[in-house]
């Protein structure tokens, strides 16, 4: 799964960077203003949704596999099985007593809670 989210990862900077040359030779390059942005790989049929506020990954069945995103307060990061079951999540907790402490949370095949950790805790958290 690793080497998957490295490649896509890759991928977009890659485009990223290419956009940003292309716009470059330009003189005067005005601001592009969407709502959303969907790159298709014709070949696999792959696909990557942007909007304004998370990166969405898809695999060829038009699964979603992964959500890079943002909100009002964090940044997150969901991953999704092959059965399209949330079983990681990873960013920073605000609300029920936390400030901002960063998380990790994994999940069984099933999407159900197995594990987590947070930056900080009480000692009755690993009891």
């Amino acid at each position: 799964m690793k080497q998957y989210f490295t490649g896509f990862f890759t991928a977009i900077c890659l485009i990223l960077s290419l956009l940003l040359f292309i716009g470059a030779e330009r003189e005067k390059t005005g601001n592009v203003v969407v709502e959303s942005i969907t790159i298709v790989d014709p070949a696999n049929n792959k696909k990557i949704f942007i909007n304004g506020n998370s990166i969405s990954l898809f695999d060829k069945n038009q699964n979603l596999k992964g959500i890079l995103g943002a909100n009002n307060k964090s940044g997150y990061v969901y991953l999704f099985n092959h059965n399209n079951y949330k079983v990681f999540r990873a960013g920073s907790m605000y609300g029920d007593g936390h400030t901002g402490n960063g998380y990790i949370s994994l999940g069984n095949q099933y999407g159900d809670y197995g594990w987590s950790v947070t930056g900080k805790e009480s000692s009755e958290h690993y009891k």
